[in-house]
């Protein structure tokens, strides 16, 4: 009898094992899910790879996903996602996505995803119709100088303004100033 009683014991624990198991790797997944969606979308949604492989604007989807400085990317396939991952700084719009036209007159203007051109390997956005034509129209040098000397001096701003909000969102404890 204790042979029985042995072999169910046995049985009952290597099955309580086996779901306590299940439970925690289950139960960790829908943690990372949202953990990672909780990461902002960039670009609202669209493949970034697909402007530099097909000059096409795709969007991604749910399934192909990275996150990388901050944003979450999709992407609209597996071989697209892996590209991205091999080198994402290569892929990713100039100008931190904002409209490159209205970084060349030193405003900060969200881009649109959709109104984009890809020249000589970078991808620009643009907030409207109007302001890629005008783009278009300059000569290339003229543009990119008067846009990059503006998104370098904004971009510093940024980064320093970031790292000044997250240092005081981390902080829990109440710190009093005077000056």
């Amino acid at each position: 009898m204790k042979t029985k009683s042995n072999i169910w014991i046995k049985n009952i624990s290597i099955l309580l094992i086996y779901l306590t198991a299940t439970f925690f790797v289950s139960a960790e997944k829908p943690d990372i899910e949202s953990d990672i969606k909780a990461v902002p979308l960039a670009l609202q949604g669209y493949d970034v790879i697909s402007y530099h492989l097909g000059d096409v604007a795709l969007k991604g989807n749910n399934t192909f996903q990275a996150t990388f400085k901050g944003k979450r990317y999709l992407f609209s396939s597996e071989e697209n996602q892996k590209l991205f991952a091999e080198g994402p700084e290569e892929y990713l719009p100039e100008f931190g996505g904002y409209c490159a036209h209205s970084a060349s007159q030193q405003q900060l203007v969200a881009g649109d995803p959709s109104i984009y051109v890809v020249e000589q390997g970078n991808l620009y956005f643009f907030n409207d119709n109007t302001a890629k034509n005008i783009w278009d129209s300059k000569a290339d040098n003229i543009k990119l100088v008067e846009a990059n000397k503006y998104w370098k001096y904004k971009a510093k701003n940024i980064k320093d303004d970031l790292k000044a909000k997250n240092l005081w969102k981390e902080k829990s404890t109440v710190t009093l100033f005077k000056f």
